[in-house]
């Protein structure tokens, strides 16, 4: 839906363009005397063309100031196959090893999660929680995984909602409790996970003129006993989400959810915009006197 703006703006450009016809089929039939009047009244039509083409539209679209969010989330295409995969309460959990003191190490994922985000807000909406049971293990360790979430937004208050699916790639290294130790290592010999395609952690959509971004961010101030940071670890043009979790002690990874927004020029905006710029160009090109755009200006075009 248009605005009164956008409406005079339309009005305006479909005035002066139905002006500048009719001047132009008078200009083939009239005289040398009529030709040079009504070429000086097309000019200054051009240049109304022009003036109010060229000024901003607003538009009605409102930005969409709540939007209702739930994740779904499981662990898919875990290697070795002696990886064990089980569900407890809300967490997909893999689990895999033979306990050298009865406790085996465990990758637990928190299975749904919903929420309401506030675009443009920094602090986000609460997401998922990966959380690395790490403790000292024998074979078989677990050497990959691929981490599925189905994301559902809603703007508050619709009942349609946009469904996005995003998969990711996981490498595993259980790394030996001995040296040597991964760099930053701050236990007796961290684990790594490593997210190959972190670039997926966010997404656009559309709604009206309004580009939204959707992403699920790490925080990794908020890590308990892990650290992360993004590096290139396999030499390609990407860097990969790294994380390093300590031995013999739970590592908790939380998510946060965050929406951003950014407006974009309307189609019809746009359109005016350009015959604005053509009509002015227009009356430039031929020479407008300064007087004439002063008169203009002033509101006196006869």
């Amino acid at each position: 839906m248009k605005n009164n703006l956008t409406v005079i703006n339309d009005l305006l450009f479909w005035y002066v363009f139905c002006c500048l016809a009719h001047g132009a089929l008078l200009q083939r039939k009239g005289g040398v005397g009529r030709r040079k009047m009504l070429s000086k009244k097309i000019m200054k039509m051009a240049l109304l063309l022009g003036v109010f083409s060229a000024a901003p539209v607003v538009a009605e679209a409102a930005l969409v100031s709540e939007w209702d969010y739930t994740l779904q989330s499981r662990w898919e295409n875990w290697n070795p196959d002696e990886v064990v995969y089980f569900i407890e309460g809300n967490e997909d959990v893999l689990e895999w090893g033979t306990g050298d003191a009865g406790a085996l190490s465990q990758l637990r994922l928190t299975r749904v999660v919903s929420g309401t985000v506030r675009p443009n807000v920094n602090l986000g909406a609460p997401g998922i929680t990966v959380t690395h049971n790490n403790f000292p293990i024998f074979s078989p360790f677990l050497e990959s995984t691929d981490l599925v979430i189905d994301v559902a937004l809603m703007p508050e208050g619709e009942d349609v909602s946009l469904e996005v699916v995003r998969h990711f790639f996981i490498d595993f290294d259980e790394t030996p409790n001995g040296e040597p130790c991964p760099p930053r290592s701050v236990s007796v010999c961290d684990d790594v996970l490593i997210i190959r395609n972190p670039e997926d952690l966010s997404f656009d959509f559309q709604v009206e003129n309004f580009i939204y971004t959707f992403s699920i961010g790490f925080d990794f101030d908020s890590f308990t006993g892990a650290q992360g940071f993004f590096e290139n670890v396999d030499n390609d043009p990407l860097d990969e989400a790294v994380f390093l979790t300590e031995e013999n002690r739970p590592s908790l990874l939380p998510t946060t959810v965050l929406i951003a927004a950014r407006q974009v020029p309307e189609p019809a905006s746009l359109g005016l915009l350009v015959s604005g710029i053509v009509g002015l160009g227009f009356a430039f090109a031929v020479g407008v006197r300064n007087d004439e755009l002063k008169n203009l200006a002033l509101g006196r075009c006869r």
